[in-house]
């Protein structure tokens, strides 16, 4: 049988023997028939809230947040469906603010790839998480760190949030506050939100928010970011508009969590020896940072001991240079990685992402497929290289023996597998 793994901007064929086999991908939603109709709709009817046209005046300076390269959202096409609601608002008083969180700043060709000719309309801002001048303390977490967010952003008279939603590794789902913290947010805050108390919570995981604690963080602190109007989609594995989510950002964020759910999140009645996953393929394979996410997608139905393959073009490499980087080439085991997160040795940037890819290592023998990472570099973060994610398959089939098998999360991420204990079996 073969699959399709999403795979750079190509993707990548497996064969895998069907009578071994399970293939667990997203429901399949099918695209909108008319986007821009259903943007208009959801913004001239939104949820919770008066439509955006109402909210926002002439005189009005408005921030739009969206997303940096690492999510495939349309972010063009929402960005011009919320500015045809607002014919009254001069372009010279509208800003672009691009959510890196902890993420490098985009190239001028990055930009344009995300927001087309939009980027020569509008003032685009990228903030560095570390300028701690470009940035204003509006509170305190319980755990006594400040919340700060972009100064530029807060001084807007009207703050719309845009963003994707899908299940997410630590936040439960992405989308809603996460577009202001850790998007628009300065390092501190970030570092005490992804602390790890908060990512080793049980509950800090694909499909929970409320009685997550790192998620209940980034919603008390955006709300003092003030948000006026939330803007989510969600998008199917062709990069299609399925859903459209707007209004009062917590109103509109909860209906879009049960889609979410609702479509994205599978139940599973076994554990796998093998599980192969990938991390959604392109712009979301550019690093081996990102693909953490794909790993820690099938981490909750692979066997203690197992094997995990994980395909991940990374051309984006570690990223080279990055704090990332740096904790890899430092330890040699994971346990090693985890230690230093908790005594503080490795504190700062990046530490969420080391701390759940040990984890991951620590349970498995992760194998890795890439076109841009070196086999040194794959050694060096304490993974195995593949050359060929088929002939690593039927090696590893060979290895645990005739009654094993193998799961695929084509999709990685966009699908979350987890186990029901209603339901019965292991592998």
């Amino acid at each position: 049988m073969k699959v399709h793994l999403a795979y750079g901007k190509t993707g990548l064929d497996l064969e895998v023997p069907a009578q071994r086999a399970t293939v667990i991908e997203p429901r399949f939603q099918p695209a909108l028939p008319d986007p821009q109709g259903a943007l208009h709709q959801a913004l001239a009817r939104p949820i919770g809230s008066r439509p955006l046209r109402e909210l926002v005046g002439a005189r009005d300076t408005v921030g739009i947040v969206v997303s940096d390269l690492t999510r495939p959202m349309p972010t063009a096409d929402v960005v011009r469906a919320i500015m045809r609601e607002l014919p009254r608002v001069q372009d010279r008083n509208v800003t672009i603010f691009i959510g890196l969180g902890t993420h490098r700043k985009m190239t001028g060709k990055e930009v344009e790839g995300v927001l087309g000719d939009l980027g020569g309309r509008f003032a685009v801002s990228q903030t560095d998480c570390a300028d701690n001048g470009a940035f204003r303390t509006v509170g305190h977490a319980r755990a006594g760190h400040p919340i700060r967010f972009v100064s530029a952003f807060l001084d807007c008279s009207v703050r719309i949030v845009t963003g994707l939603m899908e299940p997410h590794l630590f936040a439960g789902v992405s989308g809603g506050p996460k577009g202001i913290l850790p998007g628009l947010a300065g390092m501190e805050t970030i570092v005490g939100n992804h602390s790890p108390a908060h990512l080793l919570h049980p509950r800090a995981s694909y499909g929970f928010t409320h009685g997550n604690p790192l998620w209940e963080e980034i919603h008390a602190a955006a709300l003092l970011a003030k948000p006026t109007f939330l803007v989510n989609v969600t998008v199917n594995k062709n990069r299609e508009i399925t859903a459209v989510f707007a209004g009062e950002m917590d109103a509109a964020f909860e209906r879009g969590s049960q889609y979410v759910r609702d479509t994205a999140m599978v139940a599973v009645p076994r554990q796998y020896a093998i599980v192969v996953t990938t991390n959604s393929g392109y712009p979301l394979d550019l690093n081996l940072y990102q693909a953490v996410k794909g790993m820690t997608a099938a981490a909750p139905i692979l066997k203690p001991g197992g094997a995990m393959i994980v395909a991940a073009e990374c051309w984006d490499g570690i990223p080279y240079g990055s704090r990332m980087e740096s904790i890899l080439r430092q330890v040699k085991t994971p346990q090693e990685i985890i230690s230093g997160v908790e005594d503080g040795r490795f504190a700062g940037m990046d530490q969420w992402q080391a701390l759940l890819y040990a984890q991951i290592l620590q349970k498995a023998t992760v194998f890795l497929k890439t076109s841009h990472l070196s086999a040194d570099d794959v050694r060096a973060c304490l993974a195995v290289p593949c050359a060929d994610v088929s002939v690593s398959l039927r090696m590893l089939l060979d290895r645990y023996g005739p009654r094993s098998a193998v799961c695929v999360l084509p999709e990685g991420p966009q699908t979350a597998p987890y186990m029901d204990p209603d339901m019965q079996g292991e592998d």
